[in-house]
């Protein structure tokens, strides 16, 4: 079963970029993290290049507190969905 945890509020313009800073949700060891979102943008992850071919695959990639860049014109819906390991 997937869940997803709504990232759609909350974001500043800096610059030419979108940022957006959320935690690490809890109880997710094991499970895949995926970002999606409904436009095209290109991503970053505290600070590390994570592209533009969505969904992002962040599964071992965040941290209790964490920073996340987006490249485009507007921000529209973006989540974080927790997967089941094998899907």
């Amino acid at each position: 079963m997937t869940h997803r945890i709504n990232l759609s509020a909350g974001w500043a313009l800096d610059g030419a970029r979108w940022l957006r800073r959320f935690g690490r949700p809890t109880g997710t060891d094991g499970s895949r993290l995926l970002l999606v979102a409904d436009f095209p943008a290109e991503a970053w992850l505290n600070g590390a290049a994570l592209g533009d071919e969505w969904p992002l695959d962040v599964t071992g990639k965040l941290l209790p507190r964490n920073e996340l860049v987006l490249a485009c014109g507007a921000v529209g819906a973006v989540g974080l969905e927790i997967r089941p390991p094998d899907s």
